[in-house]
């Protein structure tokens, strides 16, 4: 089960970073990236969530958290419900 996790997450990662590659090359409001995000990200990290999710919830948050805090130029010290409230968005697991 652990190892079917950890694929899931390195394929959301490699959206990730493909992500951030075409932020950096193109400019796009927040809204679509987040969006964006949604749309391409999102649906790797929840694959099969139902059933791997209730072992280890905090692995969907992490990258939608590190995405959330890069774009829009935190630190990574900042508290994540001031990031979440910014981004208009929820944790995944929610």
């Amino acid at each position: 089960m652990k190892h079917a996790v950890d694929v899931l997450n390195q394929q959301a990662l490699r959206a990730f970073n493909h992500l951030l590659s075409l932020f950096y090359r193109v400019k796009m409001d927040v809204i679509t990236k987040l969006n964006m995000f949604d749309i391409q990200v999102v649906p790797i990290l929840l694959y099969c969530s139902d059933v791997w999710g209730v072992y280890n919830p905090k692995v969907i948050d992490n990258l939608h958290l590190k995405f959330c805090k890069t774009f829009l130029g935190e630190r990574p010290q900042t508290p994540n419900i001031a990031v979440f409230r910014r981004s208009l968005s929820f944790p995944l697991i929610c």
